[in-house]
């Protein structure tokens, strides 16, 4: 029993929640909203769509998973058909309450269309789910919304082009599976080094936006703070470049989660005090 809910830990246990919730948050208090129940319940379905759509691409790259050595105990001691079970129980909970929109964009990255196996078109599709779409489940879901949602298309961009960024780190300690199943992944394509560059190069743009817009007087000088996350995430992913364990990249992935999410708190927590960041 103790096996079987360690697989099933692996099976719908999802990282990404911790970069997709924050800004459901962000979105929700930048509309001008502070009502506990109403975060709790826009949380609730973001979080069931999240771990279905890990739940579906955990069933897509069954074999794919076994090849780069991720997952052991769910490929163990959980059947590939009890993946379907669990997708379709947070399916039925996310339609419970709605959003069919991030539902088909779960199913269509990870079968039929198969997104995540184009190339860039992969990462783009990610960063609008967990970035773009994210932002404007939490702003939508305030009926009577007291912020404008031009006013915050800078911090949106900011936030997209930043996870875009970060989600390419989660391939490089699979590289050997996708070139055995020929999936067209950033750093298959350019190579280790060209890649970091590119995460890099994307990184400091997305803080040179942030910059820009704080300059010109359209954001709040607090966000200056946030300077900080750029320092760490620059030195988290330069570890990269030192190792060639799978296993150690795979934590490099989580501490830019961690990163990540630190930031999205930093401002949520200036959103809370402060109201606005505009």
């Amino acid at each position: 029993m103790r096996n079987k809910l360690k697989g099933l830990k692996e099976a719908f246990f999802a990282e990404t929640l911790l970069v997709v919730l924050p800004p459901c948050v962000i979105g929700f208090l930048a509309a001008g909203s502070f009502s506990v129940f109403s975060i709790f319940l826009l949380l609730l379905v973001v979080a069931f769509w999240d771990l279905g759509i890990n739940v579906i691409n955990h069933y897509s790259d069954w074999h794919l998973d076994e090849v780069n050595d991720k997952r052991s105990h769910m490929h163990k001691y959980v059947l590939k058909e009890e993946l379907l079970i669990l997708y379709f129980i947070f399916l039925v909970g996310s339609l419970l309450i709605t959003y069919f929109l991030l539902i088909l964009f779960g199913i269509s990255y990870s079968m039929y269309i198969k997104v995540k196996d184009k190339f860039v078109i992969n990462y783009i599709w990610i960063a609008l789910m967990y970035g773009f779409l994210s932002f404007l489940m939490g702003f939508f879901a305030v009926r009577h919304a007291t912020g404008s949602l031009v006013d915050y298309l800078s911090v949106i961009a900011f936030i997209t082009l930043l996870y875009f960024s970060i989600c390419i780190v989660k391939d490089y300690s699979d590289m050997e599976g996708d070139a055995a199943e020929n999936r067209k992944s950033i750093p298959l394509i350019l190579g280790i080094k060209k890649t970091l560059q590119l995460q890099y190069g994307l990184i400091t743009f997305a803080y040179i936006i942030l910059l820009l817009f704080i300059a010109l007087g359209y954001l709040s000088i607090l966000l200056l703070s946030t300077l900080f996350f750029y320092a760490t995430i620059i030195i988290i992913l330069s570890e990269i470049n030192k190792t060639k364990d799978k296993k150690y990249m795979r934590k490099i992935s989580f501490y830019t989660k961690v990163n990540t999410l630190a930031l999205d708190i930093l401002i949520i927590i200036i959103l809370l005090f402060v109201a606005k960041i505009i």
